[in-house]
């Protein structure tokens, strides 16, 4: 389940063409997802968030202006296809979920990886 990201005006670090996050908060989705960052809009990503704010955008495929681009300023945009993580953040009645980025995957041992449980590396 591949997300689209916008990031911040801060480039990646990629492994094939991904980029790697982890979300932090909520708890129930605490895995390490695949992202693939936005090719028209957006910044490119040279820094590392321990904890950044990743906001689902509004309207949900960002293909127009922004309703809430004001709490996207300076965070990440999810932009349509992250269902799992958009149904977590409507349970809990939350605005934002809370993600560390980017993640090296080639340092987490395979068993310790938290990947959500339709995920097969």
């Amino acid at each position: 389940a591949n997300s689209a990201l916008s990031f911040p005006p801060t480039a990646c670090l990629r492994v094939h063409e991904y980029l790697y996050f982890q979300v932090l908060s909520p708890g129930d989705i605490r895995y390490i997802f695949t992202a693939t960052p936005a090719k028209d809009f957006g910044g490119v990503f040279n820094t590392r968030y321990e904890q950044i704010h990743l906001v689902p955008a509004d309207p949900p495929e960002a293909c127009g202006e922004l309703n809430n681009g004001v709490f996207i300023q300076d965070q990440i945009a999810l932009v349509e296809r992250g269902y799992m993580i958009r149904r977590s953040l409507e349970q809990h009645g939350l605005p934002w979920a809370i993600i560390s980025i980017p993640v090296n995957v080639t340092s987490i041992p395979a068993y310790e990886m938290m990947q959500p449980p339709w995920t097969f590396w």
